[in-house]
C-alpha cells in the first residue's frame, strides 16, 4: 500500500480554565545582603508550578539573577472531530541582569533571556477510511530575549517596559502533519509592561500586559503586606488570562497568593527616586523566568491508505 499526506488544518484552540489555585511565594537574604533567593509554588486541580530564583548584588549598582521552573497544566485541545483535556509539562531556565541608576527616577536598565522545552505526547489513533488519523500534542523548543527599563514616576511606584523577541519551534511530527509550515515556527518581536504601586503603607497593586508573537497575556494582583516578628507576611488575590496564537490554547487562572519574606522590614524604599529604587530582596520576588502557559499545540497526522488493485 502507499501513503499520501493531506494538508488540511486542524481545528482552532479552546479556552482552558486552570483556576482556582493557591500561589505560595517566599524570599530571603542569604548570609548577607549580596545574595537572595525567591521561591514560587502554585497548586491547583489543573495547574502545578515550582519556580526558583537566585539573585546577587554587586557594588550596589549591578543585580544578577538566574532561575528555573517546572510547569504542569491540564489544557483543552481541539481536533477536527474530537477534543480532549490532557496534562502537558514544560521546563524553563532564565537569567536577568539589571543596572541600577541613581538619577532622574530612571531606576534601571534590564536585560534578560530564557529558554523552555515543552514535551509532546500522543493522544488518539483511529481509522476514518480511507485515512488513518493520529491526534497528538506537539511540544516546543523556545527562547526569548528581553531588553527594557524601569522607572519610578512617583513615590512607591514602579513601571517596567520591555521589548521581547520570541522564537518558538513546535514539534510538528513529519510531513503528513495537518499543521502548515507557518504554524510550526513562530517568532517575532513583542512588548511587555508592568506597573506596581504601594499605597496606604501596607497595600500593593500590580498589573502586567504582554503582547507577544506566541500569545497575549494580562495579569493583575492586589494584596496586603505587613511586618511580623519573623518576616513580611503578604496576602493577595490575582487573576490572569492568556490568549494563545497559532493554535496555542487560551487559558485563564485565578486564586489566592500567600507570601512570606525574611531579612527585610521594608523591601520597597519610601522614596524610590532618591536611590537605586530596588532592593535585592524585592527584585528576586519577580522570578528570572515565568511562562504563563505550556507552549504546546494540537497536531494531527492524516495518512491516506491506498490498497493495490
Amino acid at each position: 500500500m502507499a501513503c499520501v499526506g493531506l494538508t488540511t488544518l486542524a481545528a482552532s484552540h479552546h479556552d482552558s480554565s486552570l483556576g482556582p489555585i493557591v500561589q505560595f511565594t517566599t524570599s530571603s537574604l542569604l548570609c548577607d545582603t549580596d545574595y537572595a533567593f525567591g521561591l514560587i509554588g502554585e497548586v491547583g486541580a489543573r495547574n502545578y508550578r515550582v519556580n526558583g530564583t537566585l539573585g546577587y548584588e554587586y557594588c550596589d549598582a549591578h543585580l544578577f539573577k538566574v532561575g528555573a521552573e517546572i510547569l504542569n497544566q491540564r489544557l483543552k485541545y481541539d481536533w477536527d472531530i474530537s477534543d480532549h483535556k490532557r496534562w502537558v509539562h514544560q521546563y524553563s531556565v532564565g537569567a536577568e541582569y539589571s543596572y541600577l541608576f541613581n538619577e532622574w527616577c530612571f531606576t534601571s536598565l534590564d536585560l534578560g533571556a530564557n529558554a523552555s522545552r515543552a514535551g509532546s505526547r500522543w493522544v488518539q489513533e483511529f481509522e476514518f477510511r480511507p485515512f488513518e488519523i493520529t491526534n497528538r500534542i506537539a511540544g516546543s523548543d523556545s527562547y526569548e530575549l528581553v531588553a527594557g527599563g524601569t522607572l519610578s514616576p512617583w513615590d512607591c511606584a514602579e513601571m517596567s517596559v520591555a521589548a521581547v523577541y520570541d522564537n518558538v519551534r513546535y514539534d510538528i511530527h513529519g510531513n503528513n502533519s495537518l499543521q502548515p509550515h507557518h504554524r510550526r515556527h513562530v517568532k517575532g518581536l513583542g512588548v511587555s509592561a508592568t506597573f506596581r504601586q504601594m499605597f496606604a503603607d501596607c497595600f500593593n497593586f500590580e498589573v502586567t500586559g504582554e503582547w507577544r508573537r506566541p500569545f497575549d497575556a494580562v495579569r493583575g494582583m492586589i494584596g496586603w503586606e505587613g511586618n511580623t516578628g519573623w518576616g513580611n507576611l503578604g496576602l493577595g488575590v490575582f487573576a490572569a488570562w492568556t490568549k494563545g496564537k497559532s493554535h496555542l490554547p487560551d487559558s485563564n487562572v485565578w486564586g489566592l497568593q500567600i507570601a512570606l519574606d525574611f531579612g527585610c522590614c521594608n523591601p520597597v524604599p519610601v522614596d524610590p527616586c532618591s536611590g537605586p529604587g530596588r532592593s535585592l530582596l524585592a527584585w528576586v520576588r519577580n522570578p528570572a523566568v515565568y511562562v504563563p502557559e505550556v507552549l504546546a499545540i494540537a497536531d494531527a497526522i492524516s495518512t491516506q491508505v491506498v490498497f493495490p488493485q
